[in-house]
């Protein structure tokens, strides 16, 4: 309508929505946080499927997988490999968060946040060199800033609230 592309539009819809939530800092539980990330990234080579259950990850060091089940842990959050949308939407539903960090491409990161309305979602772009949907990646860096956000900048809970869950649906 404007002559700006759909990815763009998407991008300033995430950045709309990631300026909005971190407004409402002071509304956000950290009680049960969400990390809802994409099954591409994983390396395509990979044997051992982490979609059905994260901890199949040996953190071989050929994705960032192994990285972020680090993070989580830390910050005691579950943890979901979505396969797609309705799997990641299934994972909400069940799971009940208080608030949610996806990471995705722009499209289904749109779409996502949309879904989730009225959870505070923070949305990560993933990095895409292999073009979309391949061996994708993230920054490490601005998840665990997020995350720190998420538990209102106090840093990693101190374990007051039992040991991590990390969660997997099929």
């Amino acid at each position: 309508l404007f002559g700006f592309s759909k990815e763009t539009m998407r991008k300033s819809f995430i950045s709309v929505n990631n300026a909005l939530v971190k407004a409402i800092r002071g509304d956000i539980k950290p009680d049960r946080i969400l990390i809802l990330l994409p099954q591409c990234l994983q390396n395509n080579d990979c044997p051992r499927r982490i979609t059905t259950d994260i901890t199949n990850c040996v953190q071989c060091g050929r994705c960032t997988i192994g990285d972020i089940r680090d993070l989580a842990r830390k910050y005691n959050a579950a943890l979901t490999v979505a396969t797609g949308g309705t799997l990641a939407r299934k994972v909400v539903v069940q799971t009940k968060p208080t608030a949610i960090l996806a990471v995705a491409c722009d499209r289904d990161l749109a779409s996502g946040i949309q879904y989730t309305h009225r959870i505070p979602t923070l949305g990560i772009l993933n990095r895409r060199p292999f073009g979309p949907c391949f061996n994708t990646d993230l920054d490490l860096a601005e998840l665990e800033g997020a995350l720190a956000f998420l538990y209102n900048g106090s840093g990693p809970p101190a374990g007051e609230r039992g040991s991590p869950c990390p969660t997997s649906v099929s």
